[in-house]
């Protein structure tokens, strides 16, 4: 008898094993490689599920009838469905035994203990060792303590992604697998212009406090933490690390993950816009006391390439006089000028991740000059280095907007000339509606420019205010 026992519950194992194995496949697992680009093993995993009397004694003819990983929402809080693994219990227990009492230790009961020819329970388990307990009496009154337990031997916890997170392009990354409890688990809801994430991990599971890990509870009394992310737009969205979140085993061995958002297009690495605005300009020079009051249609063209995505761009820009609407002078004579310029430039995204909205870090060189009839005033041209500060906001589901300030040394020659020849500038731009890939958008620019003349002979110099309300559009 003791020979056919120790066979049978042998025969458990093996079919644990193959059974969590293949459900676990079908059901979200999810093996990526780590940064050191090993492939994690397969989860080697066994369960064993027994009826043990008060003596310590096992209880013969118990089998596992089915198991499966299932996602499961509580209704007593406002929580996404959470995974759980699923197994039904056959087992023949004396027909003359009804139970009194029971008690759960590390699962639910799913589908209450029934009685047919034989028995069978429907439990969700939550951690590797779980135990249902109960109290039987028969007819005569008597009564019998017995435990359903649950032992599970498994290399490392299962990742579960809900399909919800594939759609949206969530992703695991494992960079460490030393714990083995049970699982960790992934959630996710697009909310329009924001993803809520939820982390889940099994109760026989702690948190590992680091600075470098995404916080959460504390104390260890929750077992999921919320996470929620801006949502780019298609059209500049990047693959990037959401997260980072650690865990511990009963052991004290800890896993580490980092979970990433994987867009479901690939980023536009070529863009431009063409805008045309009203122009003010206030412009005066030292010498003569020319004072020139102008109001022209100016056209703008923008080209721009993301060099590495998400961290280097290069971008050009130009403007000119279309034609001059108003025009009045110092001297009833001072003919109109046409203003033109160009803008190269490199910009590099600063390492600050606060989803739709980033910022730009720019240098390059500023070119500008002036055409006037008769060369009768005027600044033929300048040009010098240049900084920008950009602040771009992309949000799906809003207007997109962006703001940024400038700071330019401008000079007659390409040479690098003192910081009171310089020009100030200060704009932006909000798109016009929410939903187009190629918006339409409403644009603000002010630039102050001062330039006086190196050669102390001439001691001559100009001041330029403009301001241009413009509508631009991008291709």
């Amino acid at each position: 008898m003791h020979q056919k026992l120790k066979y049978f519950l042998k025969y458990i194992v093996l079919f644990s094993t193959f059974s969590l194995t293949a459900f676990a496949q079908k059901n979200g697992q999810e093996n990526l490689p780590n940064f050191s680009n090993k492939i994690i093993p397969k989860n080697e995993a066994s369960l064993k599920v027994q009826w043990i009397d008060s003596s310590g004694n096992v209880y013969p003819g118990t089998r596992i009838f089915s198991m499966q990983w299932v996602w499961i929402k509580d209704k007593t809080n406002t929580e996404m469905a959470h995974p759980t693994l699923r197994v039904n219990i056959h087992s023949k227990l004396p027909s003359t035994w009804k139970p009194l009492s029971s008690q759960s230790e590390g699962l639910t009961v799913a589908t209450p203990l029934t009685y047919a020819e034989e028995q069978s329970i429907t439990v969700d388990l939550q951690t590797t060792n779980a135990k249902q307990l109960y109290n039987f009496s028969d007819s005569s009154g008597r009564t019998f303590p017995m435990t359903l337990a649950f032992e599970m031997q498994l290399s490392r916890p299962y990742i579960l992604v809900n399909p919800s997170c594939r759609a949206n392009g969530m992703r695991f990354v494992i960079h460490k697998t030393e714990g083995k409890h049970l699982y960790v688990a992934l959630n996710c809801a697009d909310l329009g212009d924001r993803y809520e994430i939820q982390f889940f991990k099994s109760k026989d599971s702690t948190w590992i406090n680091a600075d470098d890990l995404t916080g959460y509870d504390l104390t260890n009394e929750k077992n999921s933490f919320f996470y929620e992310v801006k949502k780019p737009k298609d059209q500049v969205v990047f693959t990037r690390k959401l997260f980072r979140v650690g865990t511990l085993d009963n052991r004290n061995q800890p896993n580490i993950y980092s979970v990433y958002y994987y867009p479901k297009v690939n980023p536009k690495r070529f863009y431009s816009s063409v805008g045309l605005g009203a122009t003010y300009y206030n412009y005066t020079e030292v010498i003569d006391n020319i004072k020139v009051n102008q109001i022209s249609l100016t056209g703008k063209v923008n080209l721009g390439y993301r060099l590495i995505p998400k961290v280097l761009d290069i971008a050009f820009n130009g403007f000119g006089t279309v034609i001059a609407i108003n025009h009045s002078g110092s001297s009833p004579d001072l003919p109109e000028a046409r203003f033109y310029g160009l803008n190269g430039r490199l910009g590099y995204r600063l390492p600050i991740d606060l989803g739709a909205t980033e910022f730009m870090f720019l240098t390059g060189w500023y070119f500008w000059g002036m055409i006037v009839s008769g060369n009768q005033y005027g600044i033929a041209s300048l040009s010098g280095p240049q900084l920008f500060i950009t602040m771009l906001n992309s949000q799906a589901g809003h207007s997109g907007w962006w703001t940024y300030v400038k700071f330019a040394m401008i000079s007659k020659a390409i040479e690098i000339s003192n910081l009171s020849n310089r020009e100030l500038a200060i704009g932006g731009g909000l798109e016009l509606s929410a939903r187009e890939t190629k918006p339409y958008s409403i644009t603000l620019d002010i630039a102050h420019a001062q330039f006086m003349e190196t050669d102390k002979d001439l001691n001559n110099g100009m001041k330029l205010f403009s301001m241009t309300l413009g509508l631009s559009k991008a291709l």
